[in-house]
């Protein structure tokens, strides 16, 4: 979602719209705090201005989380997750040499999101997914 997010607007594309982050709140509290968590995420994650191959690393750390309930092979999984990690850094470290505060790197700041992230992926994508088709079928 990072790519589709406009920060000047606060808004994401979806389709060919621009939907700010209101269209996806509904009357229900905890979506409207998953809705404003995945904003805060997503637009922490675009300011970072990451290229197509850090994003793409860091989508691979995220899915070979090696702490995700249900996997298999959890030695495996941790041995590609951590040369994905590898890789993630060296990349981040050539382009983004400079911390982004104090000490805090870039790679640093993405590898803290992990938890929250999957946290996403823990049953709440199908609601975010569905609340997204039926927005937009209502617009």
């Amino acid at each position: 979602m990072s790519r589709y997010l406009d920060l000047s607007q606060n808004c994401v594309l979806y389709g060919d719209t621009m939907l700010p982050q209101d269209a996806f709140f509904t009357s229900d509290t905890a979506e409207m705090k998953l809705v404003t968590c995945v904003f805060e995420v997503s637009k922490s994650i675009a300011e970072l201005k990451l290229t197509e191959t850090e994003l793409a690393l860091y989508s691979a750390c995220v899915l070979l989380s090696p702490d995700r309930p249900g996997l298999r092979g959890m030695g495996e999984i941790g041995r590609l997750s951590q040369a994905v990690v590898r890789a993630l850094r060296l990349e981040l470290d050539r382009n983004h040499s400079l911390p982004i505060k104090g000490d805090v790197t870039v790679c640093d700041a993405l590898l803290t999101k992990i938890p929250t992230l999957s946290l996403f992926t823990n049953g709440n994508d199908c609601a975010i997914i569905a609340k997204i088709h039926t927005k937009s079928d209502n617009m």
